[in-house]
């Protein structure tokens, strides 16, 4: 039962960080868009955070990584009993 919980856990965290990675995402490229050059400067490292980031999105993304195999594997289990 713990292992369901945490299983449900990672995927849920994989699909918030997912999430929260396209907003920036989008944000960034509208806010592009809408500028009559069509483009923005993204600064990474205007409050020395840089390093920081880059340890957070290495978890993050092996995050969703393991969110997404999970739910194929169980997406594909359950086809399969069909």
């Amino acid at each position: 039962m713990a292992l369901n919980k945490r299983k449900k856990f990672v995927v849920l965290s994989g699909y918030l960080f997912s999430l929260a990675l396209v907003v920036t995402f989008l944000y960034t490229f509208i806010s592009a868009y809408i500028s009559p050059k069509k483009n923005v400067m993204v600064y990474i490292n205007n409050y020395n955070e840089a390093h920081i980031e880059l340890i957070l999105l290495i978890p993050i993304t092996i995050l969703i990584f393991i969110g997404v195999i999970i739910f194929g594997l169980d997406y594909y289990r359950e086809y399969k009993t069909r």
